[in-house]
C-alpha cells in the first residue's frame, strides 16, 4: 500500500512538472504586456522571471509584429531591471537575420557596453516594471 501511494504521488509530480516544462517550451510563458500604436506587441515570459536580489528582476521579453497576417518574433532581448531605481539593462539582444533563420546577436553591436537606461515616464517599459516589480 505505501509503494503504491509513493508511486502515485512520485506519478502526479513527474507529470506535473512535465507539463509545465512543455508549457514553457510552447511559449505559454509569455504574458502580453503593450500593445504600440504600430501593432507591434510586447510580451515577457512569466517562466523567466528571476529575482536575485531585493529590487532586481531578471526576464525574457521578446517583441513581436504582423508580417504577411501571421504575428511573428520581431526581436527577444534578456532584461535586467532595477525595482527601486527605476533602471534597465539589456543583457541579451537577438532579433531574425535577414533570412530568418538564424538567430543574430546584437551582443557584437553594442559591444560589451551594458550601460543601464532610465525608464521614461512614456515608456513602454513601464507597463512592463508595472507588471514585474512588486514594488
Amino acid at each position: 500500500m505505501r509503494y503504491c501511494i509513493l508511486g502515485l504521488l512520485g506519478l502526479f509530480f513527474f507529470c506535473s512538472h512535465s507539463t509545465q516544462a512543455l508549457a514553457q517550451t510552447k511559449g505559454e510563458g509569455w504574458k502580453l504586456y503593450y500593445v504600440d500604436e504600430s501593432g507591434d506587441r510586447y510580451y515577457y515570459d512569466r517562466g523567466s522571471v528571476e529575482s536575485p536580489q531585493k529590487y532586481i528582476v531578471i526576464l525574457w521579453q521578446k517583441i513581436t509584429g504582423i508580417v504577411n497576417g501571421w504575428e511573428e518574433d520581431k526581436a527577444k532581448a534578456n532584461l535586467r531591471l532595477d525595482c527601486r531605481r527605476k533602471t534597465f539593462e539589456i543583457l541579451y539582444y537577438t532579433e531574425p537575420s535577414d533570412t530568418g533563420t538564424n538567430p543574430r546577436s546584437a551582443e557584437e553591436d553594442r559591444g560589451a557596453n551594458k550601460q543601464q537606461q532610465s525608464l521614461n515616464t512614456d515608456s513602454r517599459l513601464r507597463a512592463l516594471f508595472e507588471n514585474v516589480c512588486p514594488f
